[in-house]
């Protein structure tokens, strides 16, 4: 690299911004002893009479005169317990009165969701609000759901202004920040008297920030990665995808990748003559995005973004510089993915590059698939593929959170309907198979046939399970100041994906800029 280049470190990210009740029964219980209490002082009256012989027959002795007076004792005492009887009834009756339960008031809170796709809106209003309605009548969701540019500018906005809305869904990167400036409420009370209701989440991390250690979201859904191939293309050229559990090695993908691009003389790379200008085939479509490329590379070669603590950058680890370094060897030594000017050459629309078929392979986040061809209208058959093995397995695993406004005055009525978003088994499943979102976030629900057989692109998701179920998707590392970190590292690395420095030299910048974000944040908030 030219002097030119290396003068260019610090102004390159100078633009980055900062950026009980008492039942009936319970009543007829009670008249029915007090019924018992008076016909018992009845029968005693009654068992009283031979008395009345007796005394009859004692009359020549000239007792009658106490005879008579015992009688009419009698009478008093028998008026006394009707009386008490009366009495009784009307003390039950005032307690039926007081402890009637009472018809709930009907109360409406606001809920923000992303919708990506048609489906979204079909699921949360025509399957999760009637559903939720059906046990919790008397509580009204106002839903508001936009496409994902849109979702952010105004929360951002809302938040800013401190006008969150009762309950929004976010992703489970930015739960930290919005934590640490006090717009979500922790939900720890919540989850100790009904956290058995969601055990069977996945991926109950990203709930959490970690730095304070307490649980501020439920998770709506989890995104694994693999990769998305073209069935086709790799049957014609001999190509046969890996089992989940024998995955390639880094050399074995770069291998078959370079088998799978050929330029318009049918050239490979690595072949003398090889046109990289002219391909007619690519092999691999990187987007250079940090879910699908680059925390699995990092993983994969033992590399780390950002300590455990979030304290401390960790772009300068050889094993990060080695990993990103191959992400970018992709495009620039072996020549099996095309550069970010040749992208653009495809087109605007979403994945067109892989979509068209001009690349037979691509890193996927699943959940992201929404603006691809129904499998009836697709040029080809779409399958999945787990990530090759560097010195681990390694695929990035995020989601999305729902979390409560830490001013709500209706947190009991959205934590009532997030619980029942998750795990009501048709509104739970709609998050894949409806919304066509990422995989629901109840386990149990994963084997069910609607899932694993639904109509859209991917079909057989089983590399996604894998991810979960052998534990080796990595999260996106949550932290309180993810957006101005995020900017940095990825303005930094366009200087390497677009040839301008080495991968070296914008790791370098990368970590300069990256700590300069997190010592600013920590300096401001030393409590956090």
């Amino acid at each position: 690299m030219g002097s030119a280049k290396t003068l260019t470190r610090r102004r390159v990210l100078k633009g980055v911004a900062v950026g009980g009740f008492i039942t009936a029964s319970a009543a007829l219980a009670g008249c029915g002893e007090t019924q018992i209490v008076t016909e018992t002082k009845i029968q005693e009256v009654i068992k009283e009479v031979p008395v009345e012989k007796v005394v009859t027959q004692i009359v020549e002795k000239e007792k009658v005169v106490e005879k008579a007076v015992a009688v009419e004792v009698e009478r008093v005492v028998t008026q006394i317990v009707e009386k008490e009887t009366i009495v009784e009834k009307e003390k039950i009756v005032e307690k039926l009165v007081t402890a009637a339960p009472t018809k709930p008031a009907q109360v409406s809170f606001d809920w923000f969701y992303i919708a990506n796709a048609p489906g979204a809106f079909t699921h949360i209003e025509d399957i999760v609000i009637p559903r939720f309605n059906g046990e919790y009548p008397h509580i009204t969701v106002v839903p508001e759901g936009k496409p994902w540019g849109e979702y952010l500018t105004k929360i951002n906005t809302l938040m800013a202004a401190d006008a969150v809305p009762d309950l929004i869904v976010m992703d489970d990167v930015l739960l930290p920040a919005y934590s640490a400036r006090g717009a979500i409420m922790p939900l720890d009370e919540f989850y100790k008297r009904d956290g058995h209701l969601l055990e069977n989440l996945a991926d109950r991390a990203g709930s959490v920030d970690n730095r304070v250690g307490k649980i501020y979201g439920v998770n709506r859904m989890v995104n694994p990665t693999s990769v998305l191939y073209n069935a086709e293309l790799f049957e014609s050229v001999g190509v046969e995808a890996p089992d989940d559990d024998s995955p390639w090695s880094w050399d074995e993908w770069i291998e078959n990748f370079q088998k799978m691009t050929w330029d318009n003389q049918n050239r490979h790379p690595g072949q003398s003559g090889f046109d990289v200008e002219n391909v007619e085939q690519w092999g691999l479509y990187l987007k250079q995005a940090i879910h699908s490329e680059w925390i699995p590379a990092l993983t994969q070669n033992g590399g780390e973004m950002l300590s455990a603590d979030t304290t401390t950058s960790g772009l300068n680890l050889p094993e990060s510089i080695e990993a990103m370094q191959w992400v970018h060897d992709h495009v620039w030594k072996y020549q099996v993915a095309p550069t970010k000017d040749q992208i653009t050459g495809f087109g605007s629309e979403y994945d067109i590059t892989f979509v068209s078929g001009a690349a037979m392979a691509k890193g996927h986040i699943l959940g992201q698939e929404a603006p691809y061809p129904a499998p009836d209208k697709a040029k080809y058959e779409i399958k999945a593929m787990v990530h090759p093995i560097g010195k681990q397995l390694g695929a990035c695993a995020t989601g999305h959170q729902m979390m409560i406004a830490k001013g709500s005055q209706k947190a009991e009525e959205a934590w009532a309907f997030a619980v029942f978003h998750v795990t009501d088994v048709p509104s739970s499943i709609g998050i894949y198979t409806v919304a066509n979102y990422g995989l629901c976030p109840d386990t149990t629900t994963w084997q069910l046939p609607e899932v694993q057989n639904r109509e859209h692109y991917p079909r057989d998701i089983s590399p996604y399970f894998h991810v979960i179920e052998n534990d080796y998707g990595r999260p996106m590392h949550p932290n309180p100041f993810f957006g101005e970190w995020y900017g940095a590292f990825n303005k930094a690395n366009d200087e390497a994906a677009y040839n301008r420095l080495s991968v070296e030299e914008a790791m370098s910048l990368a970590h300069e800029e990256t700590q300069d974000v997190i010592d600013r944040f920590f300096k401001l908030n030393p409590l956090y």
